[in-house]
């Protein structure tokens, strides 16, 4: 990863608690993955559900 970024770390936390809203992270991969890599999860799987 690149320099520290406050603002991309604010972001990660803020997407962290929006991502525990909606999902329960149930793999320790996932558990120990970034909010990024959660969130493309996420996103995978809302897809194949269409």
């Amino acid at each position: 990863m690149g320099a520290s970024n406050p603002d991309g770390k604010a972001a990660e936390q803020t997407l962290a608690g929006l991502i525990s809203q909606v999902a329960d992270v149930v793999t320790r991969e996932a558990q120990e993955a970034g909010p990024m890599h959660q969130w493309e999860d996420l996103d995978d799987a809302r897809s194949a559900l269409k």
